[in-house]
């Protein structure tokens, strides 16, 4: 026993240390990307000295982040290692890239004013508007904002602008932090009179694409089946469920009926076959940054419109259930229109297929961020009475896709004071 007691307290050493540089993996609920640092390496500069920034990025939410670019702000008056004024002219606008379907010309989508996607989608036909969101949007997002080669032949925007294509998210199971993305730069301070000191607060803003997906479980009864749990003393308050992925863009439902109370009543179908649900529905930002809006042109002379900070689709599941009115589009948004001549279970609404909402164009104005970081919009949902007449409950799903261009910013402090003389000399 005795010789064994070093083995087992060098065993245990050895577990702790293993402990110690494994770490455990940080998961934000509210952002996609963090800043955990930003730093100079200097806290004090004179107008002679190189001064390096230093930026840590990391994946901290629950999907793959892409077009990450980190961009030196707030040195207009710094120069080059080599003594020329720094650039700062900006990333010009990108060419706009052609999406083609069968079908009529939508428009243009700017994403910040410099990611362009022309849309045609035609009544019939074409790509599905789930196809566009899921994989096209995707796919264009990269080809336009991540292009490296707007990056790799251009010094100037290299002097403010670094970029990495994707950042992994952490994966909790495996105990694997997010993927990490680090930045640097070299500057020279600006001159200043001899005797001066002044404070600068260069700053780093992070942008980058992420995306929200949400799910909203509404429960479903029928009128009998609501009166035979109220007479068993059963619980008829169901209340719905709202998931969330980690990102800083959430979906919240704050009001809303539920369950939804089917009346399957021969006589009250033959007077309104459809049954109503109307919510209450905010797309909040819970991040330590903030969205880009998106900007939406018509056609080429027409004049251009800010539009919502999201594009993305809602997309319903569930027995005999569409969208009567959502953002303006629907069965009844579009009767109010002279759409349609009469109430039919049909969605007719150039934006809306059936039972899937489309976050893109004129719609999605609605959705800009207030002061208290909410967007909030209405959508009511038509549930076809006939098809609950053979099930007694059930639920109906609404989910979300969202994509958005996120910015998030961090700045430190350096002091720079003034030299004897004139101009220095490299």
């Amino acid at each position: 026993m005795k010789k064994s007691a070093p083995l087992l307290l060098a065993l245990l050493a050895v577990v702790f240390v293993s402990a110690c540089v494994g770490g455990t993996t940080t998961i934000d609920p509210n952002n996609g990307l963090k800043i955990n640092e930003f730093s100079a390496d200097r806290a004090i500069a004179e107008p002679t000295d190189l001064v390096s920034f230093f930026a840590d990025v990391q994946n901290v939410g629950e999907v793959t982040a892409s077009c990450v670019r980190a961009q030196l702000l707030n040195v207009d008056s710094w120069r080059t290692t080599t003594g020329e004024t720094l650039s700062l002219q900006g990333i010009s606008d990108f060419n706009a890239i052609g999406f083609s379907s069968s079908g009529s010309f939508f428009g243009n989508l700017c994403i910040g004013k410099n990611f362009c996607v022309s849309v045609a989608k035609g009544t019939t036909g074409g790509l599905s508007l789930s196809g566009f969101i899921g994989n096209i949007f995707s796919d264009l997002s990269k080809e336009a904002i991540c292009s490296k080669n707007l990056f790799k032949n251009d010094a100037k925007l290299q002097q403010v602008f670094k970029f990495q294509e994707e950042l992994a998210p952490p994966d909790k199971e495996k105990n694997r932090p997010g993927q990490s993305f680090t930045a640097d730069w070299t500057l020279v301070p600006p001159v200043l009179p001899e005797g001066l000191r002044t404070q600068f607060h260069p700053a780093v803003r992070v942008t980058y694409v992420y995306k929200t997906t949400a799910a909203v479980k509404i429960p479903v009864m029928t009128k009998n089946e609501y009166e035979s749990r109220i007479n068993l003393g059963k619980a008829v308050s169901l209340p719905m469920t709202v998931d969330n992925t980690n990102a800083p863009i959430k979906i919240a439902v704050t009001r809303g009926t539920s369950p939804i109370v089917v009346n399957t009543d021969p006589d009250a179908m033959r007077l309104n076959p459809i049954e109503r649900a109307t919510y209450i529905i905010e797309l909040q930002n819970v991040g330590d940054g903030i969205p880009t809006p998106a900007e939406f042109t018509g056609a080429p002379g027409q004049t251009g419109k800010e539009g919502g900070f999201v594009l993305g689709a809602i997309t319903l599941s569930g027995s005999g259930v569409q969208f009567d009115d959502c953002l303006g589009t629907g069965v009844s948004a579009a009767l109010n229109r002279g759409q349609i001549a009469a109430p039919s279970f049909v969605t007719p609404s150039f934006f809306t297929a059936g039972n899937q909402q489309l976050l893109l164009g004129g719609n999605s104005e609605i959705l800009r961020l207030r002061s208290d970081r909410k967007a909030p919009f209405g959508c009511t949902l038509a549930i076809d009475r006939q098809a609950w007449t053979s099930r007694p409950f059930g639920e109906i799903l609404m989910t979300f896709d969202l994509f958005y261009l996120y910015n998030v910013d961090k700045e430190t402090t350096i002091t720079v004071k003034g030299v004897e003389g004139n101009t220095p000399t490299f």
